[in-house]
């Protein structure tokens, strides 16, 4: 009897990876070697299975529509795009610099985006995600000469930022499923997920919203919840429903509108310019002692207190217009002092059930008024 095994053949799939060497177009064999940064010509340009790696102090311009595998842009290399798109099929790597006018990255699969480098668009995409992808990078900077769509993420797709970067421009979703989650630090300068799902309530992450060209609302995530949210940049920010900051909330340019919904605070109170706070309620109930910092002072016009340990530690002198309730927990005015009410006709109103202020206390009263 004859046995006969039959075995599977494997096809290789042969994956080449390409070093720019000269300045040049993406097409041109001679742009490339396959050797090493300095090495002899290629034979060929990338295939859509192949690596490339942008030597430095080169620059290599896509003159036709190309899809790859994984690309890596070294220190003071520059991949210009133009108008063309490439279609990634792996992970990118920026620690030079990327250059378009209209281009765009197509992301088919699942990858990561990492590096220290730019993306430099003059008018629209620079990313079109059509797979989870998740950004790692350590300090990227993706914008345009416009505050045009710079992500666009797919229906029922998820960007995870476990890095830091920074967006000039808009993150936009095809629809409720097109999620981000924040892990790491995103400062974004135009709109944030209009349509969409952001969630940022990962402990540590931050949240900076520094537009300078338009006003920007404050998406609402989808548990209300940040950990540490910054406002910054030159324009209004508004709120769009009630939040809760489970880090620290800081003001340090442009001015915040509540926009009549409240704030609940854990974290740390701090404000350089401008907080616009309606006839609505900042809470502080976070565990340990928190601070609040103004220059020149800050106003509320509701202000709780419900901390169940920790003293609220006041850093400049405040104000409150309406109502100071005090659930439970002290406040400690230092050589500052709270006010409660603006005039003997805007007296305002303590509404006290345990703790105590340490420290200057300051209550409008009228002649009927001995609160």
């Amino acid at each position: 009897m004859v046995i006969l095994f039959l075995l599977p053949v494997n096809y290789a799939y042969t994956q080449t990876t390409y070093y720019s060497r000269v300045n040049g177009n993406w097409t041109d064999p001679i742009t490339w070697s396959t050797t090493a940064c300095g090495g002899a010509a290629a034979a060929t340009a990338p295939g859509a299975g192949d690596n490339v790696i942008f030597c430095e102090g080169k620059t290599v311009s896509l003159d036709a529509n190309s899809t790859i595998n994984n690309i890596n842009v070294n220190p003071g290399a520059i991949l210009n795009i133009g108008n063309k798109t490439i279609t990634l099929n792996g992970d990118l790597v920026i620690d030079g610099s990327i250059l378009g006018q209209n281009g765009t990255f197509i992301m088919n699969n699942p990858s990561y985006i990492s590096g220290v480098g730019t993306i430099k668009s003059k008018n629209n995409a620079c990313f079109s995600v059509n797979a989870d992808i998740t950004f790692s990078s350590t300090d990227l900077s993706i914008f345009s000469d416009i505050n045009s769509d710079i992500i666009d993420i797919d229906n029922d797709v998820t960007v995870t930022n476990n890095g830091k970067i920074t967006v000039k421009g808009n993150i936009v979703g095809g629809n409720t499923g097109s999620t981000w989650i924040n892990n790491g630090t995103l400062i974004i300068r135009g709109d944030m997920l209009t349509t969409g799902t952001l969630k940022a309530s990962a402990s540590g992450n931050t949240i900076n919203y520094s537009g300078t060209v338009s006003d920007q609302d404050i998406k609402t995530p989808a548990d209300n919840s940040y950990h540490n949210l910054i406002i910054s940049g030159t324009k209004i920010k508004t709120q769009q429903a009630n939040l809760v900051i489970n880090g620290n909330f800081t003001i340090n340019s442009g001015t915040y509108d509540c926009n009549f919904f409240d704030l609940n605070i854990k974290g740390n109170w701090t404000n350089s310019t401008t907080f616009i706070y309606e006839d609505r309620t900042v809470s502080f109930d976070g565990t340990s002692d928190q601070t609040v910092t103004s220059i020149g002072g800050e106003t509320f016009y509701n202000l709780t207190i419900n901390k169940l340990s920790g003293t609220l530690l006041l850093n400049d002198n405040v104000t409150v217009i309406e109502t100071l309730t005090m659930t439970q927990g002290n406040i400690n005015t230092g050589d500052n002092k709270i006010t409660v009410g603006e005039s003997k006709t805007d007296y305002g109103t303590l509404n006290y059930t345990s703790g105590q202020v340490i420290g200057k206390y300051e209550k409008w009263l009228t002649s009927t008024n001995h609160s």
